[in-house]
Protein backbone atom coordinates (compact mmCIF):
# COMPACT_ATOMS: atom_id res chain seq x y z
CA UNK A 1 0.00 0.00 0.00
CA UNK A 2 1.23 3.38 -0.75
CA UNK A 3 2.77 5.43 1.92
CA UNK A 4 -0.09 9.06 1.96
CA UNK A 5 0.90 12.26 2.30
CA UNK A 6 -2.21 14.55 3.90
CA UNK A 7 -2.80 17.96 2.33
CA UNK A 8 -6.06 18.56 5.00
CA UNK A 9 -3.73 21.36 6.80
CA UNK A 10 -1.97 22.83 4.36
CA UNK A 11 -3.38 25.99 4.88
CA UNK A 12 -3.14 29.65 3.59
CA UNK A 13 -4.66 32.84 3.91
CA UNK A 14 -5.95 32.25 -0.09
CA UNK A 15 -6.88 29.09 1.16
CA UNK A 16 -8.99 30.12 3.86
CA UNK A 17 -10.43 32.87 1.88
CA UNK A 18 -11.37 30.09 -1.33
CA UNK A 19 -12.92 27.72 1.48
CA UNK A 20 -15.25 30.60 3.09
CA UNK A 21 -16.73 31.81 -0.81
CA UNK A 22 -18.31 28.12 -1.01
CA UNK A 23 -19.25 27.57 2.33
CA UNK A 24 -23.01 28.93 1.17
CA UNK A 25 -23.09 26.14 -1.30
CA UNK A 26 -21.49 23.45 0.57
CA UNK A 27 -25.26 22.21 2.36
CA UNK A 28 -25.87 21.70 -1.50
CA UNK A 29 -23.08 18.91 -1.86
CA UNK A 30 -20.20 21.26 -3.08
CA UNK A 31 -17.78 19.33 -4.52
CA UNK A 32 -14.73 18.74 -7.20
CA UNK A 33 -13.86 22.88 -7.37
CA UNK A 34 -11.40 23.77 -9.76
CA UNK A 35 -9.79 27.08 -9.40
CA UNK A 36 -8.47 30.09 -11.37
CA UNK A 37 -6.67 33.32 -10.69
CA UNK A 38 -7.26 35.89 -13.76
CA UNK A 39 -5.84 39.60 -12.84
CA UNK A 40 -8.13 40.75 -9.95
CA UNK A 41 -10.83 37.77 -10.04
CA UNK A 42 -10.86 34.50 -9.09
CA UNK A 43 -13.28 31.82 -10.35
CA UNK A 44 -14.37 28.68 -9.25
CA UNK A 45 -15.67 25.72 -11.36
CA UNK A 46 -18.23 23.34 -8.98
CA UNK A 47 -20.44 21.13 -9.23
CA UNK A 48 -23.71 20.80 -6.63
CA UNK A 49 -26.93 19.53 -6.08
CA UNK A 50 -29.27 22.10 -7.99
CA UNK A 51 -31.86 24.58 -5.96
CA UNK A 52 -34.18 21.27 -5.65
CA UNK A 53 -31.30 19.69 -3.27
CA UNK A 54 -31.47 16.40 -5.37
CA UNK A 55 -29.55 14.56 -8.50
CA UNK A 56 -28.54 15.40 -11.06
CA UNK A 57 -25.79 17.54 -10.04
CA UNK A 58 -25.68 20.71 -11.69
CA UNK A 59 -22.40 22.71 -12.60
CA UNK A 60 -21.53 26.54 -11.45
CA UNK A 61 -19.50 29.16 -12.13
CA UNK A 62 -18.50 31.37 -9.26
CA UNK A 63 -16.74 34.86 -9.47
CA UNK A 64 -15.79 36.85 -7.20
CA UNK A 65 -13.70 40.65 -7.82
CA UNK A 66 -12.80 42.83 -4.76
CA UNK A 67 -16.52 42.94 -3.02
CA UNK A 68 -18.71 41.53 -5.98
CA UNK A 69 -19.39 37.89 -6.48
CA UNK A 70 -21.48 36.26 -9.53
CA UNK A 71 -23.04 32.92 -9.85
CA UNK A 72 -23.40 31.32 -13.25
CA UNK A 73 -25.25 27.94 -13.75
CA UNK A 74 -23.12 26.55 -15.98
CA UNK A 75 -26.12 23.60 -16.44
CA UNK A 76 -29.01 26.28 -17.56
CA UNK A 77 -26.63 27.94 -19.95
CA UNK A 78 -25.37 25.24 -21.82
CA UNK A 79 -29.28 24.09 -22.72
CA UNK A 80 -29.19 27.07 -24.93
CA UNK A 81 -26.89 24.96 -27.15
CA UNK A 82 -28.58 21.78 -26.83
CA UNK A 83 -26.32 20.37 -23.81
CA UNK A 84 -28.23 18.73 -21.48
CA UNK A 85 -25.54 17.44 -18.89
CA UNK A 86 -22.63 19.32 -18.08
CA UNK A 87 -19.95 17.35 -16.01
CA UNK A 88 -16.17 17.90 -14.37
CA UNK A 89 -15.79 21.71 -15.15
CA UNK A 90 -12.21 22.31 -14.80
CA UNK A 91 -11.01 25.86 -15.45
CA UNK A 92 -7.27 26.47 -17.05
CA UNK A 93 -5.62 29.84 -18.66
CA UNK A 94 -4.68 30.60 -22.14
CA UNK A 95 -2.50 33.25 -21.90
CA UNK A 96 -4.66 35.50 -20.11
CA UNK A 97 -7.86 34.27 -21.17
CA UNK A 98 -9.85 31.95 -18.66
CA UNK A 99 -11.08 28.64 -20.32
CA UNK A 100 -13.18 26.01 -18.88
CA UNK A 101 -13.42 22.51 -20.15
CA UNK A 102 -16.85 19.86 -19.15
CA UNK A 103 -18.15 16.67 -20.92
CA UNK A 104 -21.72 15.44 -21.18
CA UNK A 105 -20.79 12.74 -18.22
CA UNK A 106 -21.68 8.89 -18.71
CA UNK A 107 -23.21 7.45 -22.06
CA UNK A 108 -23.71 3.51 -23.28
CA UNK A 109 -23.07 5.33 -26.38
CA UNK A 110 -20.98 8.30 -26.92
CA UNK A 111 -20.56 11.50 -24.80
CA UNK A 112 -19.24 14.88 -25.84
CA UNK A 113 -16.59 16.71 -24.81
CA UNK A 114 -15.59 20.88 -25.13
CA UNK A 115 -14.25 23.85 -24.30
CA UNK A 116 -15.42 27.32 -23.23
CA UNK A 117 -14.13 30.48 -23.18
CA UNK A 118 -15.24 32.64 -19.85
CA UNK A 119 -13.22 35.21 -19.75
CA UNK A 120 -13.10 38.15 -20.55
CA UNK A 121 -16.88 36.91 -22.07
CA UNK A 122 -18.68 33.56 -22.20
CA UNK A 123 -18.66 32.95 -25.38
CA UNK A 124 -20.27 29.60 -27.27
CA UNK A 125 -18.92 26.13 -26.24
CA UNK A 126 -16.95 24.28 -28.60
CA UNK A 127 -17.21 20.29 -28.90
CA UNK A 128 -13.50 18.70 -29.07
CA UNK A 129 -13.47 15.52 -31.40
CA UNK A 130 -10.40 12.95 -32.06
CA UNK A 131 -10.20 9.59 -34.35
CA UNK A 132 -10.70 6.88 -32.58
CA UNK A 133 -11.86 7.70 -29.67
CA UNK A 134 -13.30 6.14 -26.08
CA UNK A 135 -17.07 5.74 -25.64
CA UNK A 136 -16.62 7.96 -22.58
CA UNK A 137 -13.99 11.14 -22.93
CA UNK A 138 -13.50 13.12 -19.98
CA UNK A 139 -10.57 15.00 -18.72
CA UNK A 140 -8.26 16.40 -21.26
CA UNK A 141 -5.82 19.05 -20.00
CA UNK A 142 -5.52 22.16 -22.71
CA UNK A 143 -2.12 24.03 -23.39
CA UNK A 144 -0.30 26.29 -26.20
CA UNK A 145 2.83 25.53 -27.58
CA UNK A 146 4.07 27.40 -30.33
CA UNK A 147 1.09 29.37 -31.06
CA UNK A 148 -0.85 25.95 -31.30
CA UNK A 149 -3.52 24.58 -29.34
CA UNK A 150 -2.60 21.09 -27.83
CA UNK A 151 -3.98 18.60 -25.35
CA UNK A 152 -2.57 16.07 -23.26
CA UNK A 153 -4.94 13.12 -23.74
CA UNK A 154 -3.40 10.13 -22.07
CA UNK A 155 -0.92 9.99 -19.19
CA UNK A 156 0.55 6.41 -19.81
CA UNK A 157 1.21 5.92 -22.69
CA UNK A 158 1.85 9.92 -22.59
CA UNK A 159 -0.49 10.81 -25.78
CA UNK A 160 -0.41 14.60 -27.08
CA UNK A 161 -3.18 16.14 -29.43
CA UNK A 162 -2.85 18.88 -31.91
CA UNK A 163 -5.86 20.54 -33.28
CA UNK A 164 -6.23 20.77 -37.22
CA UNK A 165 -9.13 22.33 -37.72
CA UNK A 166 -11.52 24.49 -35.50
CA UNK A 167 -13.15 26.54 -34.06
CA UNK A 168 -16.36 26.84 -35.84
CA UNK A 169 -18.66 24.49 -34.26
CA UNK A 170 -15.77 22.32 -32.98
CA UNK A 171 -11.97 21.79 -32.30
CA UNK A 172 -11.59 18.52 -34.63
CA UNK A 173 -7.46 17.12 -32.97
CA UNK A 174 -5.07 14.64 -33.76
CA UNK A 175 -2.71 12.59 -32.38
CA UNK A 176 0.43 14.12 -32.40
CA UNK A 177 2.93 12.55 -30.38
CA UNK A 178 2.53 9.04 -28.27
CA UNK A 179 5.16 7.42 -26.40
CA UNK A 180 5.27 3.87 -24.89
CA UNK A 181 4.08 3.51 -21.24
CA UNK A 182 6.61 3.60 -18.62
CA UNK A 183 4.61 3.17 -15.29
CA UNK A 184 1.74 0.52 -16.68
CA UNK A 185 -0.31 1.77 -13.59
CA UNK A 186 -3.66 3.02 -13.83
CA UNK A 187 -3.06 7.14 -14.82
CA UNK A 188 -5.03 9.25 -15.21
CA UNK A 189 -5.59 13.21 -15.87
CA UNK A 190 -6.40 14.99 -12.70
CA UNK A 191 -6.32 18.31 -12.48
CA UNK A 192 -5.64 21.36 -15.68
CA UNK A 193 -2.27 22.22 -16.21
CA UNK A 194 -0.34 25.33 -14.88
CA UNK A 195 2.61 27.16 -16.66
CA UNK A 196 5.46 27.12 -15.38
CA UNK A 197 9.57 27.44 -16.69
CA UNK A 198 9.97 24.71 -18.22
CA UNK A 199 6.82 23.27 -18.96
CA UNK A 200 3.83 22.61 -16.88
CA UNK A 201 2.66 21.20 -13.28
CA UNK A 202 -0.19 19.20 -12.85
CA UNK A 203 -2.09 16.56 -10.69
CA UNK A 204 -2.57 13.15 -11.85
CA UNK A 205 -4.66 10.79 -10.33
CA UNK A 206 -3.36 6.98 -9.57
CA UNK A 207 -6.81 4.54 -9.13
CA UNK A 208 -6.10 1.35 -7.26
CA UNK A 209 -8.96 -1.44 -7.73
CA UNK A 210 -10.25 -3.97 -5.25
CA UNK A 211 -13.52 -6.00 -6.15
CA UNK A 212 -14.67 -4.34 -8.33
CA UNK A 213 -14.67 -1.12 -6.56
CA UNK A 214 -11.85 1.83 -6.74
CA UNK A 215 -10.07 4.05 -4.63
CA UNK A 216 -8.58 7.44 -6.31
CA UNK A 217 -5.78 9.88 -4.69
CA UNK A 218 -2.88 12.36 -6.31
CA UNK A 219 -0.14 11.41 -7.74
CA UNK A 220 2.38 14.98 -8.90
CA UNK A 221 3.23 14.96 -12.04
CA UNK A 222 4.95 17.46 -14.55
CA UNK A 223 4.91 17.86 -18.24
CA UNK A 224 8.04 18.81 -19.93
CA UNK A 225 8.35 20.24 -23.37
CA UNK A 226 11.59 19.70 -25.22
CA UNK A 227 12.04 21.03 -29.15
CA UNK A 228 8.65 19.16 -30.03
CA UNK A 229 8.95 16.35 -27.93
CA UNK A 230 7.07 15.82 -24.74
CA UNK A 231 7.98 13.76 -21.50
CA UNK A 232 5.97 13.00 -18.17
CA UNK A 233 8.44 12.87 -14.81
CA UNK A 234 5.73 11.59 -11.99
CA UNK A 235 6.78 12.62 -8.41
CA UNK A 236 7.25 9.99 -5.51
CA UNK A 237 4.03 11.73 -3.22
CA UNK A 238 1.06 10.26 -3.11
CA UNK A 239 -1.47 13.11 -2.14
CA UNK A 240 -4.93 12.35 0.26
CA UNK A 241 -7.07 14.77 2.37
CA UNK A 242 -6.57 13.06 5.03
CA UNK A 243 -6.24 9.22 6.11
CA UNK A 244 -10.39 8.89 8.06
CA UNK A 245 -11.46 10.57 4.35
CA UNK A 246 -8.91 7.39 2.69
CA UNK A 247 -11.96 4.76 4.13
CA UNK A 248 -14.85 6.82 2.64
CA UNK A 249 -18.21 7.27 3.93
CA UNK A 250 -21.34 5.46 4.23
CA UNK A 251 -23.20 7.81 2.23
CA UNK A 252 -22.02 7.57 -1.19
CA UNK A 253 -23.30 9.03 -4.88
CA UNK A 254 -21.03 6.08 -6.60
CA UNK A 255 -21.95 2.67 -4.97
CA UNK A 256 -18.31 1.72 -6.82
CA UNK A 257 -16.43 4.09 -5.02
CA UNK A 258 -14.40 3.55 -2.04
CA UNK A 259 -12.81 7.14 -1.66
CA UNK A 260 -11.15 9.56 -3.76
CA UNK A 261 -9.72 12.64 -3.34
CA UNK A 262 -10.59 14.33 -6.41
CA UNK A 263 -7.96 16.92 -7.66
CA UNK A 264 -9.94 19.43 -9.90
CA UNK A 265 -8.24 22.39 -10.13
CA UNK A 266 -4.40 23.83 -9.44
CA UNK A 267 -3.35 27.73 -9.84
CA UNK A 268 -0.49 29.64 -8.42
CA UNK A 269 0.25 33.12 -7.01
CA UNK A 270 3.32 34.92 -6.89
CA UNK A 271 4.83 32.64 -3.56
CA UNK A 272 1.98 29.42 -3.61
CA UNK A 273 0.10 26.42 -5.94
CA UNK A 274 -3.32 26.18 -4.48
CA UNK A 275 -4.87 22.91 -4.95
CA UNK A 276 -8.47 22.64 -4.79
CA UNK A 277 -10.11 19.18 -4.78
CA UNK A 278 -12.87 16.72 -4.07
CA UNK A 279 -13.38 14.67 -1.19
CA UNK A 280 -15.36 11.62 -2.09
CA UNK A 281 -17.77 13.26 -3.89
CA UNK A 282 -19.14 14.29 -0.90
CA UNK A 283 -17.09 17.95 -0.01
CA UNK A 284 -14.02 19.82 -0.72
CA UNK A 285 -10.98 21.17 0.21
CA UNK A 286 -8.04 24.02 -0.84
CA UNK A 287 -4.75 23.06 -0.17
CA UNK A 288 -1.27 25.38 0.00
CA UNK A 289 1.51 23.53 -1.82
CA UNK A 290 5.02 23.37 -2.28
CA UNK A 291 6.80 23.60 -5.49
CA UNK A 292 9.84 22.30 -4.44
CA UNK A 293 8.65 19.69 -2.08
CA UNK A 294 5.77 17.97 -4.35
CA UNK A 295 7.79 18.40 -7.48
CA UNK A 296 11.37 17.39 -6.47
Amino acid sequence: MPVFETIKNCSSDVTGRCSELLRPYSSRNCFNPSILFLEAETLIAFRAFGTERTKPFAAYLFSTAGAETALLDLSEAMKEFGIANVSDPKLFALGDEAWLTFNTGYSKTQNNLYILKVRPTVETPRECTVAGRQKVEKNWAFFEDRGSLKALYSIDPLVILDVKEGPNQEYRFEKSFEAEPLWRQSLTIGTPLVKCEDGFKFIAHRKIQFLGKRLYFGVPGMLRIMDGSYRIDLSSKRLIHDHPSLLGSWRKHNPNLISCTYFSGIAHTESEIILSYGINDLTYGFASVSEQVLWR
